[in-house]
């Protein structure tokens, strides 16, 4: 690692809020009483108000002009269709303020959209805080069962259960690859569905970095349920739910003006078993394995809107002919460069993988066509698979042979700063976070720094190289890109360590200090609010991944200290210190009596209770914001300084 010029971070303000609102504080103390509703000032905001500050994950900045809108569950959602209940914006301080007393159970989960943060979600909660991450375009590769593109495909990027509707869409182009644009990689729900004939739903969650290619996103086989839904004299009934599957998402169609529909995605027998009325009774019918088919409703579903148990409809095909089931056969096999504790499955029409672990000796296939083998197994700890395709059985190549495709290699040399070889031992980290000694990998020793280790799987992974003899050197983490199995072996080249670290973290007056914690944000790269935190050094020495500019450092100095965060400029090394200041907030009603309180500084929440001074503030102009439940809020601004400060803080009632 190449050391330059040692640049000293500034602090960001506890998050850059407090930067922007430095020439409206005034120098001195003020605490200004307000009617604004702020977290913490409703008994019971659940039934009420939903308030909250939405901020930019990676900095703290508030976000301003946020559109949030508050999405109901459907019980038949159609992909393509997005509803809501109610929509607010968010201020010029990012303060989301928005009524739903009016709305009870008429709403379940919350959309946030933005021109430059990636369309996200969350729940119903009023925390207090509302972390947004960046918007990212999201590349997806959708496949066939057999791996093949399904140009025309189209996937919906959904950040609830399947009853909420898709935040994007996206269609897939001639190679199968489909961009969903603007969204959060890491939502803490990311589902993806398919639309597209032949093509179960998908129903996966893709994990993406920024810089990587598209993710695949394989779908199994589905024939489209097409039929007609007709009242009981006969006649085409527009504007029912029908669906054939049993996922939340369905999936759903809604018929036409003439009655008629196309289930797409259903995976299983393939039947169409239920409809839902306008008038939202639900109606049953029995499976039916031919299709297109009639499905014609009961008597009593026809304008009655009475509560009671679903109805049971009937069904008739334009055939009464029975699906022939798909023929099949046994075949023994041969499996060749494979893993202990191998296991195997085929797919193909007709017949699910997930429905047939076969024996390791022998497999079912069907009597003509093609096939796809599944071969699983568990490598070094984690599980990985291959699928290989065939275009049938050729009768003079059996036993079939199976071969596992070997992990792709990365291969390198580590040196020291001034290019010597360096005796190491190298590993996969398997757990991210965390001490090193907390991950079970095996190492693999290298005497000569040389070394040539297989990817435990593709994609992001994370290279620990540490070394054997030399103390003064710092351990170097790297993440990698990993490629494919049976793809080009990837060479690293010089992989230098280095006695400088590339961040130290000291506390305010440039010493080490014992128990602080370091995590580090790299938009997209994580859930928002979920940092990746790695140990320091005695000497306060990085001891996490390699950074790079842009990265963000959160640091934690103690239950009584506000985390701070500092985005890294320039090439490094970095070194970051530990502002000191600190403000004790007396918070009282009209007559002294001590309030619990919500106190939001910047980016951060705080439960006061007593009078624990707040820790870890930057110096310069502050402001907090102050609540209590059924009292008036407070803004209150001060200068941080050297010097403990505080504040007292009177609350009268709202």
């Amino acid at each position: 690692m190449a050391v330059s010029p040692l640049r000293v971070i500034r602090i960001l303000p506890i998050l850059p809020i407090l930067a922007a609102c430095a020439a409206a504080a005034p120098a001195q103390q003020q605490v200004e009483v307000v009617d604004e509703l702020f977290p913490g000032a409703l008994e019971r905001p659940h039934e009420t108000w939903i308030v909250s500050r939405v901020v930019d994950d990676l900095t703290g900045a508030p976000i301003a002009g946020a559109e949030v809108l508050l999405v109901r569950e459907r019980e038949a959602p159609i992909a393509g269709e997005f509803w809501f209940t109610r929509k607010v914006t968010t201020d010029g301080d990012g303060w989301l303020r928005a009524p739903v007393h009016d709305i009870q159970g008429r709403w379940h989960i919350q959309v946030l959209r933005h021109p430059d943060y990636g369309v996200s979600t969350r729940g119903s909660d009023a925390s207090a805080i509302w972390r947004v991450g960046r918007a990212f375009d999201l590349p997806v590769r959708i496949t066939d069962w057999r791996g093949r593109p399904a140009p025309g495909a189209r996937v919906g990027f959904c950040g609830g259960c399947g009853h909420t509707p898709d935040l994007v869409h996206a269609v897939a182009d001639a190679r199968g690859i489909a961009v969903l644009r603007g969204v959060d990689p890491w939502n803490h729900i990311r589902d993806l569905y398919v639309q597209h004939p032949g093509l179960s739903l998908g129903y996966d969650s893709v994990d993406w970095y920024p810089g990587d290619g598209p993710r695949e996103l394989r779908c199994g086989f589905s024939e489209p349920l097409t039929g007609k839904v007709v009242d009981a004299r006969g006649r085409p009934v527009a504007g029912v739910f029908v669906g054939g599957g049993d996922v939340h998402r369905g999936p759903w169609a809604k018929t036409a003006v003439d009655g008629t529909f196309t289930v797409l995605g259903a995976v299983g027998r393939g039947m169409v078993c239920q409809a839902r009325l306008a008038n939202g009774r639900e109606v049953y019918f029995p499976d039916y394995p031919r299709h297109p088919v009639t499905l014609r409703l009961p008597v009593r579903a026809d304008g009655d809107p009475a509560e009671g148990e679903p109805l049971e409809g009937s069904a008739e095909s334009a055939t009464d002919e029975p699906r022939t089931p798909v023929a099949v056969r046994t075949i023994a096999v041969r499996c060749v460069a494979a893993p202990a504790g191998l296991r195997l499955a085929t797919e193909f029409p007709g017949h699910q993988r997930e429905h047939d672990l076969a024996a390791r000796d022998r497999i079912t296939v069907p009597a003509s066509g093609p096939f796809v083998v599944h071969m699983s197994a568990e490598v070094g700890g984690i599980a990985c698979r291959r699928d290989l395709v065939f275009a049938g059985v050729d009768e003079q190549a059996l036993p079939l042979e199976l071969r596992w495709t070997p992990a792709a290699r990365v291969r390198g040399h580590a040196v020291d700063d001034r290019g010597r070889p360096v005796a190491v031992c190298v590993r996969w980290r398997q757990r991210w976070c965390g001490q090193p000694g907390d991950d079970p990998g095996v190492g693999v020793p290298s005497p000569d720094g040389r070394f040539d280790l297989a990817a435990l799987e593709e994609g992001r992974q994370l290279l620990a190289i540490t070394a054997s003899e030399r103390e003064d050197l710092l351990p170097r983490l790297m993440w990698m890109s990993v490629p494919a199995p049976g793809e080009d072996d990837f060479d690293l080249g010089d992989v230098v360590l280095s006695s400088e670290p590339q961040l130290r973290v000291l506390d305010a007056d440039g010493r080490p200090r014992e128990g602080l914690a370091a995590g580090m944000v790299r938009a997209g790269w994580q859930r928002v609010g979920s940092p990746r935190w790695f140990p320091l050094r005695a000497d306060g020495a990085w001891l996490g991944p390699d950074l790079s500019a842009g990265d963000v450092v959160v640091v934690r100095a103690g239950d009584a200290a506000v985390p701070f965060r500092v985005q890294l400029e320039g090439s490094g090394p970095w070194q970051v210190r530990v502002p000191d200041g600190q403000l004790l907030l007396d918070v009282v009603d009209e007559a002294g009596g001590r309030l619990p309180a919500t106190v939001v500084i910047g980016d951060v929440d705080l439960d006061v209770r007593d009078r624990t001074p707040i820790e870890g503030l930057p110096h310069g102009p502050l402001r907090c914001f102050v609540s209590s439940p059924g009292r008036k809020s407070a803004i209150v601004h001060i200068a941080i300084d050297g010097a403990p400060r505080s504040v007292r803080v009177v609350l009268p009632r709202r």
